[in-house]
């Protein structure tokens, strides 16, 4: 009989409070939206998000369209979303 396990993955996504602009703006062109493009082609995986308050509010602001992929992530049951509060608190 064939094994199988169940793995919890929560993904976490940080920036501090009062970053640099070149910095968000790599970290966003290098990890967040490449992981995003991957993430949408393997549907079948199901993962938790979690996105610190500073960084939503960047994306808010020079990236907003990225919360329409956030939100089709989690109306599909694949990503269903933690954000964090500005001071680091979780907000399910």
């Amino acid at each position: 009989m064939p094994q199988s396990f169940h793995l919890a993955l929560l993904i976490h996504a940080h920036q501090p409070c009062g970053n640099f602009e070149h910095v968000l703006e790599k970290a966003y062109d290098t990890c967040y939206l490449p992981f995003m493009e991957e993430l949408e082609k393997h549907p079948g995986v199901h993962l938790g998000l979690h996105y610190s308050g500073p960084l939503l509010n960047w994306i808010e602001e020079h990236r907003p369209e990225y919360f329409a992929r956030l939100k089709k992530l989690a109306l599909s049951g694949q990503g269903p979303e933690w954000a964090g509060g500005t001071r680091g608190r979780w907000i399910l």
